[in-house]
């Protein structure tokens, strides 16, 4: 058997900036990793990696694991 997960996104999200909607992918999911970025918003493995870096150093995000593993979790109260 085959699972399939559709992700929709309201209208809303067609005016805000990829960076903001990559927290609100954190309500919907608990954790991601840098290949599910590249493929939801078509970015390269850098861009993705720096974006997800960025919300870290903010507090907004944890980093968990090590090389291809890692994952990223939202941060409780951010």
């Amino acid at each position: 058997s085959v699972k399939v997960i559709f992700y929709f996104i309201s209208d809303v999200t067609l005016h805000k900036t990829d960076e903001e909607n990559l927290l609100d992918l954190f309500s919907i999911r608990e954790s991601l990793g840098i290949n599910d970025i590249v493929k939801m918003f078509k970015v390269s493995r850098n861009t993705a990696t720096r974006r997800l870096n960025k919300f870290v150093a903010a507090g907004l995000l944890q980093r968990v694991g090590k090389g291809p593993a890692v994952r990223y979790f939202r941060i409780e109260g951010s």
